[in-house]
């Protein structure tokens, strides 16, 4: 019950896309959804970005979230299962763009977690297990720093409390 937990926990009204303001920067999250789009992305988000995009400063980053990796970015013809392109597509006009996504679970070492085209995709790994390599020992994420000319994305082993490498900016 995806939409009765979301109302519980945060007391407020679950859409499947979603649209917050932190500090004025926009997030944008599309749910993950049972079903025929479970693992390949939601359609609406086309539609989404097709009437409200307008509404997002385009002197700001925004950020996108969602479960699959927008098709074409991240780890490239290697993505395990991205979406069909619904996210790339919407996102493909706003170079301001940052899409953060997940469902490979690889590891914040390869270099291919970050890419930057159209707009800026991101990997985010796993706080649970990775794909590939030590699957079930991996535990990793990203710190971001929003800053007002640029982006610094800190990569952490959690588990090891480490870094994973030089931060991407």
């Amino acid at each position: 019950d995806p939409k009765g937990v979301w109302e519980s926990l945060f007391h407020e009204e679950y859409a499947p896309i979603w649209h917050k303001r932190v500090k004025g920067y926009s997030i944008v999250g599309a749910h993950w959804k049972f079903g025929e789009h479970s693992w390949h992305g939601i359609p609406a988000v086309e539609d989404w970005f097709a009437a409200n995009g307008k509404s997002l400063d385009p002197a700001l980053p925004f950020f996108f979230v969602q479960h699959p990796h927008p098709k074409g970015t991240v780890y490239g013809d290697d993505a395990w299962s991205p979406d069909r392109g619904f996210a790339t597509r919407a996102l493909t006009p706003f170079p301001n763009a940052v899409a953060f996504s997940g469902h490979s679970h690889d590891s914040l070492t390869d270099e291919r977690s970050i890419w930057q085209g159209a707009f800026t995709s991101v990997a985010t790994a796993s706080l649970r297990y990775g794909g590939r390599v030590d699957k079930y020992e991996q535990r990793q994420g990203l710190l971001m720093r929003v800053y007002d000319d640029h982006l610094t994305l800190v990569r952490r082993d959690f588990l090891h409390d480490a870094s994973l490498g030089d931060d991407w900016v």
